[in-house]
């Protein structure tokens, strides 16, 4: 890339950091998975009733629900691979994995912020295992396949490129979110409104 254009990003770090990092969330006002799963710390007899309900609601997710939830976990479990993407962009690299510059500041924040969602998927994954949904969807196979995406490494074409990066991370943003959207619609219709 040529320098000048590394050079724009170099320019407008401090705008960065007055402008983009003030929209992370503090991890205290951040969501977490566990808050939507059964909590054993109720007792065991309340522990078992919330999975029962969590059971009963499941029965009926069509098996496309599944399939969704399993594209889903694979892409949010894979979020090693994008963080390392965000650290070897040209202009905005972080050559230490904490650098304090304001770009590797947001991937971190992006990064953590992102693991929610995976943690969550795990999370239902285990439930489901818990609750059932090993006998539709072969969670050993999921686990293999994760490893060979992460394992493999991912070359999406980004050659280095900031703006390149920067843009695909927009269009992924979007798309997780329409994906999980019609994950949710799905069990709504399947029965489950959680």
């Amino acid at each position: 890339m040529p320098p000048e254009k590394l050079e724009i990003f170099k320019s407008i770090e401090p705008w960065v950091s007055e402008n983009v990092l003030p929209f992370r969330k503090p991890v205290e006002k951040c969501w977490q998975p566990i808050e939507f799963l059964p909590d054993p710390s109720q007792g065991p007899e309340q522990f078992k009733e919330e999975v029962r309900a969590l059971r009963q609601r499941a029965s009926g997710l069509p098996n496309e629900y599944f399939v969704m939830l399993v594209g889903n976990m694979l892409t949010e479990d894979a979020l090693p691979t994008y963080q390392t993407l965000f650290y070897m962009l040209d202009g905005v690299r972080d050559e230490t994995g904490c650098s304090p510059c304001p770009w590797a500041i947001w991937s971190q924040a992006w990064s953590a912020e992102e693991n929610s969602s995976s943690s969550s998927i795990k999370m239902i994954k285990k439930e489901g295992e818990l609750a059932s949904y090993s006998r539709r969807v072969d969670m050993l196979m999921v686990d293999k396949i994760l490893q060979y995406l992460i394992g493999a490494g991912m070359d999406i074409g980004l050659e280095n490129n900031p703006y390149l990066g920067f843009v695909y991370t927009s269009f992924q943003e979007r798309a997780t979110w329409s994906s999980h959207g019609n994950m949710a619609r799905l069990a709504t219709k399947g029965g489950d409104p959680c």
